[in-house]
């Protein structure tokens, strides 16, 4: 198992891809399948589905895509595409799924198993189209469980409840009043204005985040500016406190405009849901801890309308997720690979 799985992972490694357009991936993947029913989706995703004649089915899924990043690691397998590297342990991750279907039919399961091989995961987020397409609607599917190797961690298994963050993007546009910086008596400086804003507006809690990372205003160095754009992002933990954040911008917007008479706009662009675990699905041999991460993941998607369960697999490396140094460490993977074969087999006991 450990040689295949190696195998895959650094054949995977290899090819990286972006987005959806993943060819040479969704190649590699088709040709080491067995035979099951396979849908592709967008060109990109697929969704490979073996009927153990049984009711219900269970879900593994695993995302496809790479990053634009130049691989910096001196490896004998390294990115073969210039400009462009599995730096997120996507290919470690199909590595494990692939190896287990290639398993499937010796292992006992009271349920069919559908295996997601998600496209665009790290741009807009393929599980969005996977959940509404009618295929995937057609398999009664019971529960969903998915997996992402994490630095930082000890080579476990860990999990919570509350994973991951939901995501939204705010747009703020404050207006002013355009005059020459000399002209004391007749000006409403929007500059001014979205900097004592924004010291307000950034704020870090228990639940929730945000913070800007862009602003534009003025057009010459001695004009005061009559609009100003800030544009940020909140993360929240759960759709209430991502609905609280958002009431608070809009409360201090309005005191804002009553202070200075002038407008203030905001927009709101949603990101991908909070990724919430079903806490029935836990193991008991999987270490719960009280950990939240405000960065966000599509595999929220799928639990918006299913049971599942997202774990980490630690690394025990300091090196981060996105770096052009990033090595998933090989002794690992066999640990993702029980975590699949897991529930699985679980089934049987349900």
């Amino acid at each position: 198992m450990q040689k295949t799985l190696t195998y895959h992972y650094q054949n995977l490694h290899q090819i990286p891809e972006l987005d959806n357009q993943l060819p040479k991936t969704q190649e590699y993947i088709l040709s080491h399948l067995p035979n099951c029913e396979i849908t592709i989706i967008e060109n990109g995703g697929i969704l490979a589905y073996y009927h153990k004649n049984q009711e219900t089915t269970i879900a593994l899924r695993c995302e496809m895509d790479a990053l634009p990043i130049l691989e910096q690691t001196n490896l004998s397998y390294q990115s073969t595409n210039t400009n462009c590297m599995h730096a997120c342990a996507h290919d470690a991750h199909m590595a494990i799924l692939l190896t287990l279907a290639q398993n499937v039919s010796f292992i006992q399961t009271t349920s069919n198993i559908l295996f997601i091989f998600e496209y665009a995961e790290e741009t807009y987020g393929g599980a969005k189209y996977i959940i509404q397409h009618p295929k995937y609607q057609e398999y009664n599917i019971h529960s969903i469980y998915g997996l992402h190797i994490w630095p930082k961690l000890p080579k476990k298994i860990i999990t919570s409840e509350y994973l991951m963050a939901t995501s939204c993007e705010v747009i703020i546009t404050i207006h002013g009043t355009s005059s020459h910086i000399a002209d004391i008596d007749n000006q409403m400086d929007a500059n001014e204005i979205a900097s004592q804003f924004l010291q307000q507006a950034s704020l870090q809690q228990k639940h929730f985040i945000i913070r800007f990372g862009i602003i534009k205003g003025g057009n010459a160095p001695n004009i005061i500016s009559n609009q100003t754009i800030i544009h940020g992002s909140i993360r929240a933990l759960t759709i209430e406190h991502l609905e609280f954040a958002k009431k608070y911008l809009w409360q201090l917007s309005t005191l804002y405009m009553m202070r200075h008479s002038n407008i203030i706009e905001m927009n709101f662009t949603e990101g991908y849901p909070p990724l919430i675990n079903t806490l029935e699905l836990i193991p008991t041999n999987i270490d719960i801890q009280s950990l939240s991460y405000f960065t966000t993941e599509s595999f929220g998607y799928y639990l918006q309308n299913k049971k599942g369960l997202y774990v980490l697999l630690g690394t025990a490396q300091d090196i981060p997720l996105h770096s052009p140094q990033f090595i998933v460490p090989l002794d690992i993977l066999s640990i993702g690979y029980q975590y699949f074969l897991q529930h699985i087999t679980a089934e049987v006991a349900r």
